[in-house]
């Protein structure tokens, strides 16, 4: 919910749609984070002054949670038996919806996306476990 005309940390849910259907997060979500890669192509002519040029790479995005149940271990360990079994591993797409200050709704998706779980997290006494989720898109277009 914007607070004082500005985002907020509550203002973005996301969608991730795998080849083989949704991929639930749990109902809560710590952080996500997305951030666009680039390559760096640097031009020092010997007339003229230093350049360069960033051409777009994909985008890193990843996602902090608590674990609530078994959802993303069962995703992490059907993808490596794919993969094992010689199955062909198809891309998805994380679509991201952004309340903004002004009451407008903006909407984005993120295609050819590959996810992971990246940290099914450390189970300590006492404390919450909580993980992390990588994905990488080839590109991000914007919905509404």
């Amino acid at each position: 919910m914007p607070a004082n005309n500005r985002n907020t940390g509550r203002d973005i849910s996301i969608d991730i749609a795998t080849s083989n259907g949704p991929l639930p997060l749990p109902p809560t979500v710590i952080s996500i984070m997305a951030k666009p890669k680039f390559k760096t192509v640097d031009s020092n002519p010997i007339n003229g002054v230093p350049q360069e040029t960033n051409i777009p790479v994909g985008w890193d995005i990843d996602i902090e949670f608590e674990r609530t149940g078994p959802t993303l271990d069962a995703y992490a360990a059907a993808l490596e038996t794919a993969y094992f079994s010689g199955q062909n591993l198809q891309p998805g797409t994380i679509t991201e919806t952004i309340q903004e200050p002004n009451g407008a709704v903006s909407q984005f998706r993120y295609i050819n996306v590959t996810v992971r779980l990246d940290d099914p997290g450390s189970w300590k006494g006492d404390t919450l476990v909580n993980g992390k989720l990588h994905a990488f898109a080839s590109n991000k277009i914007q919905v509404q």
